[in-house]
């Protein structure tokens, strides 16, 4: 097996790929982006099975995650900044239903001044959600992205889950 350098938004990516997630509900926001686009790409080339659909906004995008979590298909999604505050209250809600997918946070400066720079506040704001069942974590490399994406679809005790990662050292600056 041959090894690849990748931005942890490409790992972030490559591991919904390789957890073979059935639905991707997304709606697009710097700095994730390039993870919606990676698997955009490939269901659109046949690459990966599976459905995803653009949805007008993250409180649609995270209400429709938890939804089809509850259905017992893996799902996986992304967000970033201004986006997980817009459906911060869907967080406290499906945190409730139980329901196993994973949302990734790609951290990044809120508003005024407008910053594609990594800032924490806006996980910090949703620290207390439960959302994910264990405080939301903070990946240190690319791999780690990757294997991260995995856990919550294991075990029988389905709970969503969450990762993060500075929005711009690690998910579009090249290593």
């Amino acid at each position: 097996m041959s090894r690849v350098l990748m931005t942890g938004n490409a790992a972030a990516a490559w591991g919904a790929r390789l957890a073979e997630v059935d639905y991707v509900p997304a709606f697009p926001i710097t700095p994730q982006t390039e993870i919606i686009e990676s698997l955009s790409a490939w269901t659109d080339s046949g690459e990966m099975t599976g459905r995803r659909v653009t949805l007008d906004s993250e409180h649609s995008m995270l209400t429709a995650a938890g939804a089809a979590a509850a259905t017992g298909i893996r799902v996986f999604s992304a967000t970033s900044s201004q986006g997980l505050l817009y459906a911060m209250e869907m967080l406290y809600t499906v945190s409730g239903w139980r329901a196993p997918f994973v949302l990734v946070n790609v951290s990044r400066g809120l508003s005024a001044p407008i910053t594609l720079e990594p800032d924490h506040n806006d996980v910090l704001a949703a620290r207390d959600s439960v959302f994910p069942a264990d405080p939301l974590c903070y990946l240190p490399g690319g791999a780690r992205q990757r294997s991260a994406r995995l856990p919550p679809w294991r075990g029988s005790v389905g709970a969503p889950a969450g990762a993060g990662q500075h929005g711009r050292f690690l998910s579009i600056l090249h290593p």
